[in-house]
């Protein structure tokens, strides 16, 4: 019997992660169960529907935390999912905190949209999960050490490397050998993919020998601002607002973005290229993950270590007040001094930072910073693209201050340093590389780069098909 790979999600769009492993022997591995995000009846349909019952799954191999990666894993589970996820001890950690998040917000938006619903005759929306869910998928949990061979039911070895996306995230490699010919197979799944230089991260890892690749294309056609220049546009942004005498709020991730931006601003303070002014982070998920980040130096790079050994934590820099309770974020509004708020979500959809939005965006001595990627139709990329007015909580607000971007911290690898990291692939072997976690224009623009650098055996995924690992 030949061993099948079946796509299912991040198929020709970048969520709800999902590939499907058929072995020799009819196990079922899957790489990923990641959350589909998008319209709500859409989310629902997709999140609820496996390619096989959930019961018939084997093993999950985790590629990293974030939820388009992880967040379905308590769906799986209610469903009646019973076997191990694994997963780097990093990732582990962190998921406990994000598929928590995730089913209370769940649990908070169909409050209410149930109340409407009801009160118009109409049955309630029932979460996807619950946090009961959640803890029934904690405790499947196998954390997994990098470079650390592991064997699945006698017949396929994995191995994570680091894919330097985020804390803990990981390339996989799976090989197993032909039950009659005895050759070994090679298959590697990028997860996403990092990029070099990264604050904090080791950079991916370079692996060379593969009779199949998926690779994630998120970002095929374009190219990054150079992560070189971030100390310096952020000192520049922070001395115009000093200046001024006002306030740098920034919508921030929990997990990966916030953890740089303290990092960065560890490395302007040791030098003295900023004012010395209060720091807030303001986020009680943003605050744990970064305690998580500081328990696992096996992710650090060496800059990083070197630091740590010279007793500088840039992940707790000083003048950074950490603030975990409502009241303490409520008593910023107070503060009538140059300061920075780092808080999330991310996007502005919600969380701490919407209220600090509210409460400066109307001066003109205050800065919003962005430091990622706004989705379509959020409010942050409401204000990213220059709105004038904004509502929030009901209201509506005047947007009269600055509006500043650093885009620099992407932390998935552009078509150029993707090519890169490929190219150390022996081409010669190389049978199939497969395109997953992309748009159809980006991964149409990668494919004409890819030939362009020898690359010709590429298929784009699609959701629900077949393909036999010859």
């Amino acid at each position: 019997m030949t061993t099948k790979l079946q796509f299912w999600g991040a198929a020709e769009n970048v969520t709800g992660s999902l590939h499907h492993i058929i072995t020799q022997n009819g196990k079922h591995i899957f790489l990923d169960c990641g959350l589909f995000q998008g319209r709500r009846q859409e989310s629902i349909e997709k999140n609820k529907n496996f390619p096989i019952p959930a019961e018939a799954v084997d093993a999950i191999i985790l590629s990293h935390a974030h939820l388009d990666h992880s967040g379905n894993l308590p769906g799986l589970v209610k469903q009646g999912f019973s076997g191990k996820i694994y997963a780097t001890p990093a990732t582990a950690d962190l998921i406990k905190i994000l598929l928590s998040d995730s089913a209370h917000l769940m649990k908070r938006d169909l409050e209410y949209l149930n109340k409407r619903r009801v009160s118009r005759g109409q049955e309630p929306i029932e979460p996807l999960y619950s946090q009961d869910d959640v803890e029934q998928t904690l405790e499947l949990l196998v954390p997994v050490n990098y470079l650390t061979p592991t064997i699945l039911f006698n017949e396929i070895t994995f191995t994570f490397f680091d894919a330097g996306h985020i804390l803990g995230s990981a390339i996989t490699e799976l090989k197993w050998k032909d039950a009659i010919s005895d050759t070994e197979t090679v298959l590697v799944f990028t997860g996403d993919l990092g990029r070099d230089h990264l604050p904090i991260l080791k950079d991916p890892t370079y692996l060379h020998d593969a009779d199949y690749i998926i690779t994630e294309s998120t970002y095929g056609g374009r190219l990054h601002d150079s992560i070189e220049k971030v100390g310096d546009d952020l000192a520049k942004i922070i001395k115009e607002t000093v200046k001024h005498r006002g306030k740098i709020i920034i919508p921030a991730f929990s997990v990966g973005r916030t953890q740089e931006i303290l990092y960065e601003i560890a490395q302007l303070k040791g030098k003295n290229l900023i004012p010395d002014i209060p720091i807030y982070l303001d986020s009680p998920m943003a605050i744990e993950a970064t305690q998580i980040f500081n328990r696992h130096l096996e992710c650090f790079d060496d800059e990083t270590m070197a630091q740590l050994k010279a007793g500088k934590n840039p992940l707790f820099p000083p003048g950074v007040f950490f603030l975990k309770t409502t009241d303490e974020s409520k008593e910023l509004n107070e503060i009538d001094f140059p300061c920075m708020i780092i808080s999330a979500s991310g996007m502005c959809e919600g969380g701490r930072v919407v209220h600090h939005i509210a409460n400066n965006c109307g001066r003109r001595e205050n800065v919003i910073l962005f430091v990622g990627y706004q989705g379509q139709h959020t409010l942050g990329r409401k204000i990213m693209d220059g709105a004038d007015e904004i509502t929030m909580f009901g209201e509506t607000h005047r947007v009269n201050c600055r509006i500043e971007k650093i885009l620099a911290f992407s932390a998935h690898a552009d078509e150029q340093e993707l090519i890169s990291w490929l190219q150390h692939f022996n081409k010669k072997r190389l049978k199939k590389l497969f395109l997953v976690h992309g748009e159809s224009e980006a991964q149409n623009l990668l494919i004409q780069s890819l030939n362009t650098s020898g690359f010709n055996q590429i298929h784009i995924g699609k959701q629900g098909e077949i393909i036999k690992l010859i």
